[in-house]
């Protein structure tokens, strides 16, 4: 009941564009006092939980706006667009035989993907091969390997 109650009145501060002003600002207001020893925090000095927070809360503030602001643009027209790339190119690590359902690709630029199908490919063996994602259709991602008309739906895990 609190839980439903809460979430009304969260909905009303929302709804009426208002500020939540008892929003929790630490770790210790906004994790369990079960996570918080999990985590190991319970250890740090008043201090350095201090400087921990507020490093937390200008990184999320700064990755929220960078975000935000590479996200979209607007056109001459008037209309936002996305800025956001629509394509990525890299190489694979290691070897390259096809994949087969849940198929983990590791790129050399860091990005991690995982194949979201069921379906099977084979390929003989390629030693880094040149791969390019592109935007598929409904927010979906297509995998496709150089030298192959064929591609697999993938989506960033990393």
């Amino acid at each position: 009941m609190r839980t439903r109650l809460l979430a009304v009145l969260f909905g009303l501060v929302i709804a009426c564009g208002l500020s939540v002003a008892g929003e929790p600002k630490g770790l210790q207001e906004k994790m369990t006092p079960q996570e918080f020893h999990a985590a190991g925090l319970d250890k740090l000095s008043p201090d350095e939980l201090a400087a921990l927070n507020a490093w937390l809360e200008s990184d999320h503030k700064t990755t929220a706006a960078a975000a935000a602001a590479s996200t979209y643009r607007r056109t001459s027209q008037g209309f936002l667009e996305s800025s956001s790339p629509t394509t990525v190119e890299s190489r694979l690590q290691g070897e390259f035989h096809g994949w087969s359902g849940r198929t983990v690709f590791i790129l050399e630029n860091g990005q991690i993907w995982i194949q979201v199908e069921d379906a099977e490919f084979r390929s003989p063996k390629l030693m880094q091969p040149m791969i390019t994602i592109s935007p598929g259709l409904l927010g979906g991602w297509k995998l496709r390997v150089e030298g192959s008309t064929r591609f697999a739906m993938v989506k960033r895990v990393q």
